[in-house]
Formats: structure tokens, C-alpha cells, sequence
């Protein structure tokens, strides 16, 4: 959901790096695009206020839950792996898109045929 020049800094270290990206998508807009995509406008102030990492964390999780049960999550992986649910696609930025299609690609071509992404029917 970032666009691919904020990533032309280098990013904290592990641990702080989760903070830094939620900061980002703040700071653009990417999270209330997010969860005005769900309906949660009344979850602005939450979201906005939340510094404490773990919370962050688990703000996150809430939205990826809240795009499963919408039935809008893209959801990624393999069977032998197991899957991912990500937000929507259209949410994405392109580099993402691109990236996970190349990722499938490679994964295809290293013998995981079903290497692929999956959107639930939408209701």
C-alpha cells in the first residue's frame, strides 16, 4: 500500500521497522484508505493515537481480519505452505502487484505449480 520511492530510504532495522511502515502509511493516508475501504471511518482516531508497537500490531491484524470477513482480502500462498491474507489488491501499490506476480512466477518455475493468489468471491 506504499508507494515504492518511500522505500528508496533504507528502512530501520528489524523491530522498528514495523513502526516505521505503520508511521508511513499514516503519514500518506495509506491506513484510512484502508479502513474507509471497510467501512470503519470511526476508526481514524484509533488508529491515528495507537504508539505503542504492539498495539500497532494488533490494529494491523484487526484490519486483515476485517478484509477476510469482508471477503475482499487477497490471499496468497501455496497448499504445501499454507497462505497469507493481505489487503485487497486494489489497495496495492504497483511494485507490489508486480512483485507478487514475479514471486509467483518463480515459485512455478522452482516446482510449486500452484504457487498462486486467491480472492474470495465478492458478496
Amino acid at each position: 500500500m506504499l508507494p515504492e520511492e518511500l522505500f528508496a530510504v533504507t528502512p530501520p532495522t528489524r523491530g522498528k521497522r514495523s513502526d516505521w511502515l505503520y508511521d508511513q502509511a499514516l503519514k500518506i493516508g495509506a491506513l484510512r484508505v484502508a479502513w474507509r475501504y471497510l467501512g470503519w471511518d470511526d476508526a481514524a482516531a484509533l488508529f491515528e493515537a495507537e504508539t505503542d508497537h504492539d498495539k500497532r500490531a494488533a490494529l494491523v491484524c484487526l484490519l486483515t481480519a476485517g478484509f477476510a470477513h469482508a471477503g475482499s482480502a487477497t490471499v496468497v500462498g501455496e497448499p504445501g505452505g499454507g497462505w497469507i491474507w493481505l489487503p485487497p489488491a486494489t489497495l496495492w501499490a504497483e511494485w507490489a502487484r508486480r512483485g507478487l506476480e514475479e514471486a509467483i512466477a518463480r515459485s512455478r518455475l522452482r516446482g510449486f505449480p500452484q504457487a498462486s493468489t486467491w480472492a474470495p468471491p465478492s458478496h
